[in-house]
């Protein structure tokens, strides 16, 4: 017999199969957690993340500065970092969002003011557009309409439903008769 055959374990066999090795307990254990080296490098450029946040979120004409790789060098981050790593996190289009409306926001009355003042000067598409912004803000304090349900019950007479809702001192109208004269 060779070596190999020698080796392999009959399975079907009892007393082979009770000389079997089985690992130890150890074996069992999940492996060790890694080092927190990949929660410390994404914390690594918290500053340069926030920053690029906020710049990217900017309309492009006014960025300062004008390109990713001017903003990499001035940050010294390495080349296409901001590409391959800020804009992969899963809280980025979140966060550029909320920069963003703030950003309107911040410059929205600049615009209305502007808006007014073309307004004033004739210009009837202007007229129309701060017409427009004060109505939608007048709709914000508007009272709220109340809605009602309607409420059916299967198998039960209308008269016990109406007596459900009629307040106790309730008095039904007497049918009046008109008079034409």
């Amino acid at each position: 017999m060779s070596k190999k055959k020698k080796k392999q374990l009959d399975l079907g066999n009892l007393e082979t199969l009770s000389k079997f090795p089985f690992p130890d307990e150890k074996f069992f254990k999940p492996p060790k957690a890694k080092k927190k080296s990949r929660l410390i490098k994404q914390g690594k450029h918290k500053a340069a993340y926030e920053a690029y946040i906020r710049w990217s979120a900017t309309p492009q004409e006014i960025r300062e500065p004008k390109t990713v790789k001017e903003f990499e060098r001035i940050w010294k981050l390495p080349t296409h970092y901001t590409t391959s790593s800020f804009v992969k996190r899963p809280d980025y289009f979140e966060k550029k969002m909320k920069y963003f409306w703030d950003w309107v926001m911040d410059k929205f009355p600049d615009v209305v003011h502007a808006v007014y003042r073309r307004a004033i000067h004739n210009s009837t598409a202007d007229a129309r557009i701060f017409a427009e912004l004060v109505s939608k803000r007048m709709e914000s304090y508007a009272p709220k309409k109340s809605t009602m349900t309607p409420f059916v019950m299967v198998g039960v007479p209308q008269e016990k439903i109406n007596a459900l809702f009629t307040p106790e001192d309730y008095e039904k109208a007497q049918d009046a008769e008109v008079i034409d004269d």
